[in-house]
């Protein structure tokens, strides 16, 4: 059995490791809750079958595990406190349906109680393995919770918002659990902007179509003073679902601000860029183009980030971001709204 209970561990390490790598941590977690749901009411279902829980069962093990017991107790119930927080956090509000969202938002709650109060139960041995990769876990999500909470930063750009209206950030912050660009020196400190009520068919689902995205042809404005050192238009919008891999920013503009400062603008309608290299442009004034679909995408949104090269195959660093807002330049995060 402790040999079951090593490979167990590792899957579930392996698992979180790669999910986190891939930039779907998020995703793979609610996967995870499901499984874990469904095993635990499995075991519970035949441990109530073969009458295990008498009081001479909690004596017993109560007593032989002594403090081992409320050491996995601590260990599980951190574990799905912060699986709990972090997925109800993440939940993208402005893209789902009030009814799809209060769904996936009580499905985690209730999973990760279950989940607690199943390991109330005792048991006739504790599993080492298993709580050593939850608690690397707690460690690992502890660290990444108290990394984002910093807002403040030296070497910040500040920028306007390029949609000169409401725009909701969809990745952004300073920790690779809200930020899939993070874990990426040449995009760690880039943000994904969306428009709220843009994503929904009638079903309250997420739309196939483009034309459904109200981010797609949205006029983007530039965000900053300075000078188009490149740019692209031919590129087509890919299909929901479909992706550019080959051309990742698809249709872009870089605008050079000064020197080792540009500003690349990502994912843009194909056609809509007019600009050529040499113009000059103005903070908030200056039409760029449009919002699209185009490169490396799973839907019509807005890529920004301040880089320290024009190229960005050649990008060694990136720099955060603050957009004005209410007078005050702010350092925006997943879920955050920029007026």
């Amino acid at each position: 059995m402790n040999y079951v209970n090593i490979i167990i561990a590792i899957l579930l390490a392996g698992f979180l490791i790669a999910s986190q790598k891939a930039g779907v941590l998020y995703n793979a977690l609610f996967l995870f809750l499901a499984v874990s749901v469904l095993t635990h009411l499995g075991l519970l279902i035949y441990q109530l079958m073969k009458g295990q829980f008498g009081i001479d069962y909690w004596q017993q093990n109560l007593i032989q595990l002594g403090h081992s017991y409320w050491i996995k107790l601590l260990i599980i119930g951190a574990f799905y406190a912060f699986i709990a927080f972090y997925n109800t956090s993440r939940l993208p509000e402005f893209q789902m349906g009030e009814g799809l969202y209060n769904g996936f938002k009580y499905f985690v709650i209730a999973s990760c109680i279950f989940s607690i109060a199943y390991a109330i139960l005792p048991s006739k041995q504790v599993n080492w393995p298993i709580l050593a990769v939850m608690g690397c876990f707690c460690l690992f999500m502890g660290k990444e919770f108290i990394q984002y909470q910093k807002t403040t930063f030296d070497n910040a750009i500040t920028l306007n918002n390029p949609f000169k209206s409401l725009a909701v950030v969809g990745q952004g912050g300073n920790s690779v659990l809200y930020n899939h660009h993070y874990p990426a020196i040449s995009q760690r400190y880039a943000v994904d902007f969306i428009l709220p009520n843009s994503t929904l068919d009638a079903d309250g689902m997420p739309s196939k179509k483009l034309t459904d995205y109200t981010c797609f042809g949205a006029p983007l404005y530039s965000p900053i003073d300075g000078e188009v050192v490149s740019a692209e238009s031919g590129l087509p919008d890919v299909a929901i679902g479909d992706s550019d891999k080959a051309n990742p920013v698809g249709n872009f503009v870089t605008i050079k601000h000064s020197n080792n400062v540009y500003v690349l603008l990502a994912h843009m309608k194909q056609n809509s860029i007019a600009l050529k290299v040499g113009d000059k442009v103005k903070q908030g004034e200056t039409l760029l183009g449009e919002c699209g679909n185009s490169g490396n995408t799973s839907e019509p949104h807005l890529h920004i980030q301040a880089q320290d090269h024009a190229d960005f195959r050649k990008v060694t660093q990136t720099y955060p971001i603050y957009f004005k807002q209410n007078d005050k330049d702010t350092f925006v995060r997943s879920n955050d709204t920029l007026q």
